[in-house]
């Protein structure tokens, strides 16, 4: 084996290795002089695993990739990542991914490593973790061959199986769970008015949970019938502001060579405690269109379209449609970074112009993964809201301006079933021309996620 200057010899991409290998070239950890044998002689036990692997002995190769055995860090790491592939050779890719995410923990621009997590991921099924990955390896400098791999791995995420299932559980805790005012009194019009209970500000601590469950049909290689199901709930212990959301759709998507695109029917119900006391249904049904793309190596782009009829069974001055659009832009700019533009309109038509109205949200967010396995994302964001028809006393149409940021972190080290812990932490400032519209809130939101 030709010998190089360490450390810019191992991580070559070899032939000869089904996930792109040896990793330990891009650490740089320059050794004191006098402990330039033991890094000598721990490169030499690293070359001769490598060699272990190449004549595929991958079990004798794995139990000579022990972390615990070697000493500088660049010996460590680099035996824990000739570990994780021969567990993936092994048929263990479970196992392999928490070996690979201990070493992303530290350094989370590892791109190697982290393609071989994205390739773990999907292997024991978790598309989204993946996902996620494959993405943001799409931000660095890679050569082209590796950015032509990562796209063909995304363009057929989800080609392999048919059913899928995604649930989630986070705590929320909220200093106003019904963005209620805080004044005990309110004048609209010159007309003064004590607010009802209902419309003061109320403080709790509930959970949201919820399932999706999918099934796909292939059509042809590109195209795909896919029907999902699913509820959500938010429960705030039996109290008025709990909400039961069942939901389905029915539609196809495609698959190309930037992402992807669909359009589907969709129906679904809210069921909500309204203000005489008793439980009462929102029905909505109508189309979606959506679509992710990922046009080059620094760009990705979300996009979702609705329109909707909305009925309101306990009121029909709210019946009408409702017409949303959303997108998401993120600048990509490495493998643990990028940066995201945001925005998103709402059209909602009910049969009184003062119920009416159009909404506009525009916003920006950083996305960064640390050292100690921690990932963060900040947002911040401004929406205004226009209804169309007089409010009552006020003699003109009611005009909101609200602002609103958020925390969000993320642990990567640590996990219980695939999912890693997050805490998020968000404000939001609602001022209004009609003061009973009028509040601030704290919200939390303590949860797990597949998606670090």
């Amino acid at each position: 084996m030709q010998r190089r200057s360490r450390p810019a010899a191992r991580l070559q991409c070899r032939r000869g290795y089904r996930f792109a290998v040896a990793f330990h070239a891009l650490l740089i950890f320059p050794a004191p002089a006098s402990a330039t044998a033991d890094v000598g002689a721990e490169n030499a036990r690293l070359d001769a695993i490598e060699a272990m692997y190449h004549r595929g002995q991958w079990r004798e190769g794995y139990a000579a990739a022990d972390p615990s055995r070697f000493i500088s860090d660049e010996g460590k790491l680099s035996a824990r990542y000739l570990r994780a592939l021969g567990l993936m050779q092994l048929g263990r890719p479970d196992l392999a991914i928490a070996e690979l995410r201990v070493i992303l923990a530290e350094h989370p621009r590892l791109d190697r490593v982290r393609l071989t997590l994205a390739t773990a991921l999907r292997a024991t099924g978790d598309e989204e973790g993946a996902r996620h990955h494959y993405e943001l390896l799409l931000g660095s400098e890679l050569d082209p061959d590796l950015d032509r791999q990562i796209r063909s791995s995304l363009a057929t995420l989800g080609a392999d199986k048919s059913w899928s299932l995604s649930t989630y559980f986070s705590v929320i805790p909220s200093t106003n769970v019904n963005s209620g005012t805080g004044s005990d009194v309110i004048s609209i019009g010159g007309v003064t008015f004590r607010p009802a209970d209902g419309s003061k500000q109320q403080s709790g601590t509930g959970v949201e949970y919820g399932f999706e469950a999918g099934y796909r049909i292939p059509l042809s290689n590109d195209w795909s019938l896919i029907a999902k199901g699913g509820v959500s709930r938010r429960d705030y212990r039996g109290s008025e502001w709990d909400e039961t959301n069942p939901a389905g759709s029915l539609g196809v998507m495609r698959n190309i060579a930037v992402g992807y695109w669909g359009a589907e029917a969709v129906v679904s119900q809210t069921w909500a405690t309204i203000d005489s006391g008793h439980r009462a249904a929102i029905d909505s049904y109508g189309a979606r269109l959506y679509g992710r793309f990922v046009p080059g190596s620094s760009w990705r782009f979300d996009a979702t379209a609705e329109i909707l009829a909305r009925d309101y069974r306990y009121a029909d001055v709210l019946d009408g449609y409702r017409v949303s659009a959303q997108t998401t832009i993120d600048r990509i700019i490495d493998s643990s970074r990028f940066f995201r533009g945001l925005g998103s309109g709402v059209y909602e038509k009910a049969e009184r112009g003062d119920l009416t109205y159009h909404d506009l949200t525009l916003g920006a967010g950083l996305f960064n993964e640390w050292s100690y396995g921690i990932s963060t994302y900040v947002q911040a964001s401004v929406a205004g809201r226009w209804y169309h028809g007089d409010f009552a006393f006020a003699g003109e149409p009611r005009r909101d301006l609200r602002a609103n940021g958020l925390l969000r972190i993320a642990k990567r080290d640590f996990t219980v079933l695939g999912f890693a812990p997050y805490w998020q932490v968000s404000y939001t400032t609602n001022r209004s021309n009609v003061g009973l519209y009028e509040y601030d809130k704290f919200d939390l939101d303590l949860g797990w996620t597949r998606s670090f």
